[in-house]
């Protein structure tokens, strides 16, 4: 049962694998398995990724443990017009996906 997502950024993911390889993006892969959640990024992270000098390597990870790429549309609109630092951006959008996680979470009893 999926008790949500563990968000993780490009710099965490990114330099998980220059010093570990795949053995290394494997621990994040399996602690979220053992909380009962979803290794996952946000496309914005998907995006600072990309040009980074192991992006290939760590998209095809990405894309083979079928890790979920989830839109944040309210940070891409922010960026596109100028009122987000791409320096932020991706820890912004894991921000709007946990706060939007949490509202669609049902209320405890």
């Amino acid at each position: 049962m999926n008790q949500g997502y563990l968000l993780a950024d490009a710099n965490s993911l990114a330099y998980a694998y220059r010093i570990g390889g795949t053995k290394l993006l494997d621990i994040y892969y399996d602690l979220a398995s053992k909380e009962h959640r979803l290794l996952a990024i946000t496309e914005t992270v998907r995006k600072e990724i990309k040009p980074g000098p192991r992006g290939p390597g760590l998209l095809k990870y990405i894309a083979d443990r079928h890790i979920p790429v989830i839109p944040t549309p309210q940070t891409e609109r922010q960026l596109d017009a100028g009122r987000l630092p791409r320096k932020n951006a991706g820890e912004h959008s894991m921000t709007e996906m946990s706060v939007r996680e949490h509202a669609q979470a049902p209320l405890m009893q």
